[in-house]
């Protein structure tokens, strides 16, 4: 349990801080689990539906992930992509399509 004075009210700070604290608190949380093939340790954090195809940059649409998913991936369909890969299970793309339902709800 954090000490009082160590929370961080993300309402008060500068966006652009604020964002940052996420991303850092998004890539600790669950050591670092890749979204999608599940490995630990994962450093970047993708975005579920691409900015280039109408996601938006908010939290709700990142999803934590390892250097080779978002390398492959890039800006493809996360479900497409998810489908041809080795690690693919019923599981995950339930999880997914879960994820992108909520991120879709972020989309103005």
């Amino acid at each position: 349990m954090p000490r009082h004075d160590e929370l961080i009210h993300l309402d008060e700070q500068d966006p652009r801080r604020a964002k940052k604290i996420l991303r850092h608190r998004l890539l600790s949380a669950d050591l670092g689990r890749c979204f999608y093939c599940g490995v630990l340790g994962a450093g970047t954090i993708d975005h579920l539906i691409a900015l280039r195809s109408g996601g938006t940059d908010d939290p709700a649409n990142w999803a934590v992930c390892c250097y080779s998913c978002n390398n492959s991936r890039r800006h493809e369909d996360a479900v497409t992509w998810l489908r041809r890969q080795r690690f693919h299970t019923t599981e995950r793309e339930a999880a997914l399509r879960d994820r992108l339902a909520l991120a879709r709800e972020w989309v103005v």
